[in-house]
């Protein structure tokens, strides 16, 4: 008997007015095979869909082929509007895991014992290195959290996103930009908990304007370095953790703190590190113009902001850094992105071909018939479904 015929949206609206709406990680066609084979419905609910679509209200599947069933809501969505829907779902799947006490009280406890560490910090000569060294493990954390952080994100939600795409629900790129935008939240939100009492702690500047640079600064930091870790969870797979760990030690190694990039064997590759151009922004923020710092030996001038700068090769502007930062965030999300387009395509082809290739599936306890036409939003030859007709067997 038929319970439902029409656009999936349709049947998936229908569905929650009876008192089973479609989860944020299903798909509507999805959703509507998981009701009906777990028999999800209840005697009540069943009358309902058989007086609606029984065989005495039962229409040919027909009448919603062609321009009608193209225009189906759930199928053409302008891209923005995509975005916008995926936006909403990527926030009530996230915003549970926003704010965890036992992380805030971590970056908290963390955040106060650097500050007792580097507790108000002085302006002789060998503050100087204390002042830079401070700097560095500012941003180490910018690092480190946000790139491990965003090592599951990808992987975890393949599965969803390759059915999802296989129907034409959306494009890849809508999809893209929330699922991996909004996971940055709370980076941001543990990096303040963090950053906050151990700057004014540790006394690295008293300056409300420099406070605000290396804020910009650890922000530009974890935007970087969490658009790094999606390229390697879609490059690296299982082994994107052990690449990760090879990258920060290459990063933190090749950082300037503990050899000077003037000293070591290939200097040059120390310009090649994030890292360092973070590690320059909050330097450059909290060395603050017009101080100075006496040196051991009296007899000596004090050495001014820039020479102490220039002496850890730290001299590279701050809006110089920002640029840098952004602009590798910018590419390398831009490769993910393009990794991961070509590997669902890769995916979604062998699917095709797959399916191209069986001569009839075996009946189960529901079926879904797809109604189907290319999608411009995917590659040739993967097509976007307009139309559903589910029948309990």
């Amino acid at each position: 008997e038929a319970l439902s015929q029409g656009p999936t949206l349709e049947a998936a609206n229908r569905f929650a007015t009876l008192g089973l709406p479609c989860p944020a990680t299903f798909g509507h066609a999805e959703w509507l095979l998981e009701a009906l084979v777990l028999e999800r419905f209840g005697e009540v609910e069943l009358d309902a869909l058989r007086a609606e679509h029984g065989v005495a209200a039962f229409a040919p599947f027909a009448r919603h082929t062609g321009a009608a069933a193209a225009s189906a809501p759930d199928e053409k969505l302008p891209w923005l509007a995509q975005v916008r829907v995926l936006v909403s779902r990527c926030w009530k799947v996230a915003k549970g895991s926003l704010w965890s006490y036992e992380l805030a009280t971590l970056q908290l406890v963390i955040g106060l014992l650097e500050g007792l560490l580097f507790a108000r910090i002085g302006y002789a000569e060998e503050d100087a290195a204390i002042r830079f060294r401070a700097c560095f493990i500012i941003v180490v954390k910018s690092m480190f959290f946000p790139m491990l952080n965003a090592l599951p994100v990808i992987p975890t939600s393949e599965v969803l996103l390759r059915k999802e795409l296989a129907v034409g629900a959306y494009s890849l790129s809508a999809w893209f930009m929330p699922a991996t935008t909004i996971p940055l939240l709370p980076d941001f939100i543990n990096a303040a908990v963090n950053f906050v009492p151990m700057y004014w702690i540790a006394g690295v500047a008293d300056d409300a304007g420099a406070f605000f640079l290396s804020t910009c600064a650890i922000i530009c930091t974890i935007i970087c370095f969490q658009s790094i870790g999606y390229v390697f969870s879609i490059v690296s797979g299982r082994r994107s953790g052990s690449v990760t760990m090879v990258f920060m030690s290459f990063c933190f190694l090749f950082s300037g703190v503990f050899a000077p990039l003037d000293k070591i064997a290939l200097p040059w590759i120390g310009y090649l590190n994030p890292l360092f151009y973070a590690t320059c922004f909050v330097a450059q923020s909290v060395f603050l113009q017009g101080t100075s710092y006496e040196q051991d030996d009296a007899s000596k001038p004090p050495k001014t902001r820039d020479e102490v700068l220039n002496d850890a090769n730290l001299y590279t502007p701050a809006g110089v850094c920002a640029a840098v930062l952004l602009g590798v965030a910018v590419l390398v999300r831009l490769l993910a992105f393009l990794l991961l387009q070509r590997k669902m395509r890769r995916v979604l082809l062998v699917q095709t071909a797959v399916h191209d290739e069986v001569p009839s599936a075996p009946k189960h306890a529901a079926t879904v018939t797809v109604q189907a036409e290319p999608s411009p939003k995917l590659q040739p030859g993967l097509a976007g479904a307009v139309s559903a007709n589910v029948e309990a067997v």
